[in-house]
């Protein structure tokens, strides 16, 4: 939180913010013309905020650990693959 230095979303209500000094810092922060390009071809075309608003993200996954999961495959299927024999996450371009 810009004015309540190591804060979580809690720390910032308490210092006396409201839900709409809330939603003013999120679009005053997180556009399209903020999130670093990318050079891979995920998704192709468009950055991966207006991937995510395409497929209604924040409604048709879960959130949860097996959502995110789901969330991460549907973006990422063409180009990261996991390794089990290396234990970790392979690009593939």
């Amino acid at each position: 939180m810009p004015d309540v230095p190591k804060a979580d979303i809690s720390d910032y209500f308490a210092a006396g913010h409201s839900n709409e000094d809330f939603e003013k810092l999120i679009r005053s922060t997180v556009t399209d013309t903020n999130v670093p390009a990318r050079d891979t071809p995920v998704p192709k075309g468009a950055t991966l905020v207006r991937k995510l608003v395409e497929l209604d993200a924040a409604n048709k996954f879960a959130t949860n650990d097996k959502g995110s999961a789901e969330l991460f495959s549907t973006i990422f299927k063409n180009v990261s693959r996991y390794n089990p024999t290396q234990k970790d996450w392979m690009y593939y371009n």
